[in-house]
């Protein structure tokens, strides 16, 4: 004879204690639910996958170390992979579940006495397992990017068991326990010195790789930019790119900024990030980042972004280029702001980048894209604003400047620029066109703030000269003039 699970409690044999009804004896009933809900650790995990369009991890045979999941009650889920996190919803498929009296298995030993088919004792049920079968998948933006076969939670011993079905991320997670720690009310702060420096800040008391929501919500400005030697004494070249003996301490996992929803200016220079989530901060208006980590960089739900600085940064590739992935060179290997149409200044030099779309950027007033691979820069969307173009030693054929009568800064050198035209930029203070091949006759003699000016290997036939600007680059008084060979004069002809 077989019972059903309704049988066993409904019918009043066993009721969810796990007290025998009808001889009073206590039984225990572990049953394999999926009540996900709450945080889960992961003991192991294999599998790879770390490149992906989310902003995490950088070519696509890189270990990903699935680490935690919070599955919450409203639906969203946070998954910690490495030194990100994933932020999307989660839905449970319930049209599976097994209810056949075969799915249920009786351990130890079960004595069952019956008369004209009634059940008149249960001397004792050890141990009942009910199976499910379901399907948890998961979603960021309607997208699904993966999900979990067959996920089961055994409620005595606090584990998670599944299949962990993730292309691009983790795939065959084992087991996962749960942690009793976390609710609703906390933030999961992995990195310890990230929080150490909360702590340092007053914004946490105890090292428990957790911060409570309320202390931290409310925070417009952080700034975990560790102590920088460089700051102290001159450092050479190999030094200044020894980003791991240059800077005190580094934070490498910032998961937890999630919940700091009013931030509006962040810190992170001189940290080793590889990857952040800043889909939830959408008050942010600046982030400076350099000298980290970074293999790509999301930042389409930060709309009021005004000013982003992604400086010199050095990710580990190793994996990618052993296998052949992408080129020893290469630094970001994404990033588009083409979302954050208010963005003001953008200063993304020393990144390896092929391209950076700026056709949305309308107000953008400066922009530093130095020792990059860009060779078509558009400038035409723009509303006027610019004042400062930083883009020198890129690929440029061409550039087109006539629309920024605002124009102060214009550093071009080493690209492959033919002609250019400045006559409608007569407030320009910096102007650099060295290693380019340029010809024809430059004029700045209505330039009067010039104050910098590099006109080296190129095919200039004349610079023109106020008067004024004459006699004071011959009395020596231009201390950043670097005319080389070119010839100059008050009229060129």
């Amino acid at each position: 004879m077989s019972c059903s699970e309704d049988d066993i409690i409904n019918n009043g044999i066993i009721d969810d204690s796990g007290i025998n009804i009808l001889d009073g004896e206590s039984s225990t009933i572990i049953k394999k639910s999926v009540s996900i809900f709450g945080q889960w650790m992961f003991n192991s995990y294999s599998g790879g996958g770390g490149g992906n369009e989310y902003g995490s991890g950088g070519g696509g045979e890189q270990i990903c170390n699935i680490h935690s999941i919070i599955f919450s009650e409203d639906y969203t889920f946070n998954l910690y992979t490495d030194n990100f996190i994933l932020i999307g919803d989660y839905f449970i498929d319930t049209l599976n579940v097994l209810y056949d009296t075969t799915d249920i298995s009786f351990v130890d030993t079960t004595f069952v006495t019956s008369s004209n088919d009634t059940i008149t004792t249960i001397d004792t049920i050890y141990e009942v397992y009910i199976e499910y079968e379901k399907y948890v998948s998961l979603y960021i933006e309607n997208e699904k990017i993966g999900g979990i076969n067959k996920p089961a939670v055994n409620d005595t011993t606090g584990t998670l068991t599944g299949e962990f079905q993730f292309d691009d991320f983790c795939i065959e997670v084992e087991e996962a326990y749960y942690d009793s720690v976390w609710n609703v009310n906390r933030v999961y702060v992995p990195d310890s010195v990230f929080e150490a420096w909360l702590i340092d800040r007053g914004y946490d008391d105890e090292h428990d790789n957790y911060v409570w929501k309320i202390d931290v919500e409310n925070i417009v400005s952080i700034g975990p930019d560790p102590p920088d030697k460089c700051q102290e004494v001159d450092c050479s070249y190999e030094d200044f790119y020894d980003f791991d003996n240059r800077f005190e301490w580094r934070i490498k996992n910032l998961s937890g900024i999630e919940a700091f929803k009013n931030i509006e200016y962040m810190n992170l220079v001189g940290n080793k990030i590889d990857s952040i989530n800043l889909t939830k901060n959408i008050s942010l208006k600046v982030i400076y980042a350099n000298f980290n980590e970074f293999k790509s960089v999301n930042t389409d739900k930060n709309i009021n972004l005004e000013n982003i600085a992604i400086d010199n940064n050095l990710p580990d590739f190793s994996e990618d280029i052993e296998n052949g992935l992408i080129e020893p060179w290469d630094t970001i290997t994404r990033i588009n702001f083409t979302k954050n149409v208010n963005l003001k200044h953008i200063s993304v030099p020393f990144l390896g980048l092929n391209e950076l779309d700026i056709s949305n950027n309308t107000k953008l007033e400066g922009l530093d894209a130095i020792n990059n691979n860009i060779s078509v820069i558009d400038f035409s969307s723009n509303l006027g604003n610019m004042e400062n173009i930083k883009l020198g030693t890129n690929n440029l054929s061409e550039i087109d400047v006539t629309n920024f009568p605002n124009l102060k800064v214009l550093h071009i050198p080493e690209n492959k620029i033919t002609s250019l035209d400045v006559s409608k930029n007569p407030l320009l203070e910096e102007l650099a066109l060295s290693d380019n091949p340029i010809d024809g006759i430059l004029d700045v003699s209505f330039m009067n703030k010039m104050n910098e000016l590099r006109v080296f290997n190129t095919n200039i036939s004349c610079i023109q000269l106020s008067e004024e600007q004459l006699a004071k680059y011959e009395a020596g008084q231009y201390e950043r003039w670097a005319l080389g060979n070119t010839p100059y004069s008050i009229k060129c002809n």
